[in-house]
This record gives structure tokens, C-alpha cells and sequence, in this order.
């Protein structure tokens, strides 16, 4: 989706005017801006990486970039002076403020935003708490997330539903927006309460439409009963940071992502949202510490934690505000289509990714021929390159260039793959 520059320059207004972007430090806040015209080179130095390494695995836990850290050692030192008064003086002021900064930067409202520790948790929230009578079914696709798979297997057991997985593709570089569409669609059922997907896939890099799913699913809905509806539920971790969307985009009912991958946010943080159409078929799971009258505040897991992480996390949502997010998407897909293309051209390559950037994000799926994919992975770390590979019963390689590589990262890559033939 395209950012308009009246949506751009109203929500950067907005952020200006409450103060958010105060904490950005000058030199990071200029490297942010030159960004944003297109060199993304003094941006990257603002990270503690090691430089000798091409990370083109970045999607897995990103490192802090300089605001996040500034503000999580500024806590932390509070916190080891004098705990208790600095969590009784700080904590609900910090803990608003993050919950604030993720609505600005998402397009929604602070009472319908709870603060998680992961994506993993975000999803047992959302699938444990949803109310689901026996007669009824949850339903997924078999190449959904292992989180996904093992959450809603809790849920079946204490429920009594039915869980039911579907095949979404047969070739995942091999798929049209019209046939995923309706093979997701047509699987629902009148019983079906609760549809399961993942935005951008780690298996294949699969990109699903989402909003046209959602969009679907809405006019099946306008036939049924309030507690008979489909709840769509997204796992967005691998577009949170990488996507230009406002959270309306999506005609879902509920949102989940960890803020510690593409967005930069500290490790051990995230979010979940809830439509307000849709919350009140939520029950909480943990209890809640947040007792300010919201939604999102009840959702707020309670209990003592890494508060200095929490209370960082509204830096994370600045810095992207200020790289803006039509930029961060066009930068990210710029360099998977590079690399897509590259891989594309060799002969001993399989591509698993849709060229079609409508389909695909910042992950990139291949196999070598005659090659184990941690084969191709340790040929890879001994370029200085670190890859991964999808830990899923299909296993392949996998890069993922993101805001701290370049072209040339990019290229370095294509000609140690090129090795391999």
C-alpha cells in the first residue's frame, strides 16, 4: 500500500507535536533522515554489528540500533539505583507510552493495543482466549506456523472444536493472489469460528492477502450470528516493520507480532491488537497488572519483567516513523527482488519465493540442487555470510535482506551461491 504524503506528513505531525521523536539522538536522527532519501549507508553504522559479517539473517532477532539502546540503559540504570521507586515513578507513564507509540505507528487506538513479550505469546493469548463452543472448528493452513499448529492444539483439547488444516499451495513460488484467495476462503465452513493465518510465511516467503482474505471473510460473516462470525487472526511478525499498512488495512479481528525482528524494538517485546467489533469474544489468559479501563489493558500480561526492554520499545516505533514506511517497504522489497532475481537466473537453483512482490516481503526461500540446506548455509558462513534455514519438516535455505544490508551484501551472496554449481 502506498503511503500518501497527506497520511505521511499527519502522523509524523502527530508524533512531532506529542513529543515522540524526541528521543532519537541527532547524528542517529539525520542518519534516519538520509535514509529516507535513499542512503541508507551512515543508518547502518548506528548499530552495534560486527561489520565483518554480511547478516542476511536478520529477520530472526534484530540488533538494537542506538535510540533502543540509549533508553534501555538509561532504565536499567534507574532501575538498579532504587527499583521500587523507579517502577512506582515510571511504570504506567512508560508502559502507556509504548502502547501510544505502536497505535500512532499502526493506525489504531492505545485501549485496543496490549503489550507481549513475543509473537509466540501473542498467539496463545489470542487462540486461548477466543470463545469457542465444541460444535465449532478452528481452522488453518498445513503450512502455518509451528506456534500456530501447537496453540490451537491446546485450544482444541480444552474446547472440544474440531481443528482443521488445509494445503494453502503446492508450489509456494508457483502461486496467483486470485487462487490463494479463494483456496482460503472456500475452505470455511458454517462451523468455522476461527481462521488462522500468517501474513508472511517462513517456510517459503510467502506473502498472503491478507486484507483481501479479510475483506472476504467480512461479507460470509454478514450472514451469521455475533458469537457465530469468523474471527480472522493474524500473525504479522515478518511484515510489523517491513509493510506499510495501518491495522484498519487489513479487515482482520485480531493482530499479533513480536516489535524484536524488522522493527528493531527490544528483545523480549510485542504487541497484540484486537478490533473493538471483536474483543469482547476475548478472555484474558494472564492477569493483568493494567488496570485502566481498556481492552488492551486487560490483554497486558501482568507479573515483574525486563521493564528497561518495555519501556525502550516506543524508540523502535519512532526511528521507523521517521524512516517513514513506504521507504523502509520499497528499500526491503528492492533488495529481495535483487536477490530473487539473481537467484532465479542460476540453473542449480530452486527459488521457493514468489516473484510477485504483492506475494513476497523480506524473505527470500531457495534450494540448491543435490545440496542439504545446511550445507548451503555453511558454505555460506564460511563467505562471512550468515543465512538460515526454515526450521520446518520442509527445510530449505533462506536470506532475509533487511535495513542493515546493501546491494553489495546482496551480490556477495548471489556469487558464493554461484560457487555451487
Amino acid at each position: 500500500m502506498d503511503l500518501t504524503r497527506r497520511r505521511f506528513l499527519t502522523s509524523s505531525t502527530g508524533l512531532l507535536a506529542a513529543g515522540g521523536l524526541a528521543g532519537l539522538s541527532a547524528p542517529l536522527a539525520r542518519a534516519a533522515e538520509r535514509a529516507a532519501a535513499g542512503d541508507w549507508s551512515d543508518f547502518q553504522q548506528r548499530f552495534n554489528v560486527d561489520h565483518e559479517l554480511i547478516n542476511l539473517a536478520g529477520m530472526l532477532l534484530a540488533p538494537h540500533p542506538a535510540a533502543v539502546r540509549a533508553e534501555i540503559d538509561r532504565q536499567r540504570e534507574a532501575l538498579d539505583r532504587n527499583p521500587p521507586e523507579h517502577v512506582d515513578a515510571e511504570r504506567w507513564n512508560a508502559e502507556h507510552a509504548a502502547r501510544r507509540a505502536a497505535a500512532r505507528y499502526l493506525g489504531g487506538r492505545r485501549a485496543d493495543i496490549a503489550l507481549t513479550e513475543s509473537t509466540t505469546m501473542g498467539i496463545a493469548l489470542a487462540y486461548n482466549g477466543i470463545r469457542v463452543e465444541a460444535a465449532q472448528e478452528l481452522l488453518t493452513s498445513e503450512q502455518d506456523y509451528y506456534a500456530t499448529h501447537k496453540a490451537l492444539e491446546y485450544k482444541q483439547r480444552r474446547s472440544g472444536a474440531a481443528l482443521r488444516t488445509y494445503p494453502l499451495y503446492e508450489d509456494s513460488a508457483d502461486v496467483r493472489e486470485e487462487a490463494l484467495v479463494a483456496r482460503v476462503v472456500g475452505e470455511i465452513r458454517p462451523e468455522t469460528r476461527l481462521l488462522a493465518l500468517t501474513w508472511v510465511h517462513s517456510l517459503s516467503g510467502l506473502k498472503l492477502p491478507v486484507a483481501r482474505i479479510g475483506a472476504e471473510v467480512a461479507a460470509l460473516n454478514e450472514g451469521r450470528a455475533a458469537d457465530e462470525r469468523v474471527l480472522v487472526c493474524v500473525d504479522g511478525v515478518h511484515a510489523l516493520g517491513v509493510e506499510d499498512f495501518h491495522l484498519e488495512d487489513l479487515n482482520c479481528d485480531f493482530f499479533f507480532a513480536g516489535t524484536h525482528k524488522w522493527l528493531f524494538g527490544p528483545r523480549g517485546t510485542g504487541i497484540l491488537w484486537g478490533h473493538p467489533r471483536s474483543q469482547e469474544a476475548l478472555t484474558p489468559t494472564i492477569p493483568t497488572f493494567t488496570a485502566d479501563g481498556t481492552w488492551g489493558g486487560e490483554m497486558t500480561p501482568g507479573g515483574f519483567k525486563a521493564f528497561e526492554h518495555v519501556w525502550a520499545l516506543p524508540a523502535a516505533f519512532e526511528l521507523h516513523t521517521r524512516l517513514g514506511k513506504a521507504n523502509v517497504q520499497a528499500r526491503i522489497h528492492a533488495l529481495n527482488r535483487r536477490l530473487k532475481e539473481g537467484l532465479a537466473d542460476m540453473a542449480h537453483v530452486v527459488l521457493r519465493t514468489p516473484m510477485d512482490e504483492a506475494l513476497s516481503a523480506g524473505i527470500t526461500c531457495f534450494d540448491v540442487n543435490g545440496m542439504d540446506a545446511e550445507d548451503v548455509v555453511d558454505h555460506l558462513r564460511t563467505r562471512r555470510i550468515i543465512a538460515s534455514i526454515t526450521p520446518y519438516a520442509t527445510r530449505h535455505a533462506r536470506l532475509t535482506p533487511g535495513l542493515l544490508n546493501d546491494e553489495a551484501h546482496v551480490d556477495a551472496a548471489l556469487a558464493a551461491l554461484a560457487e555451487l554449481a
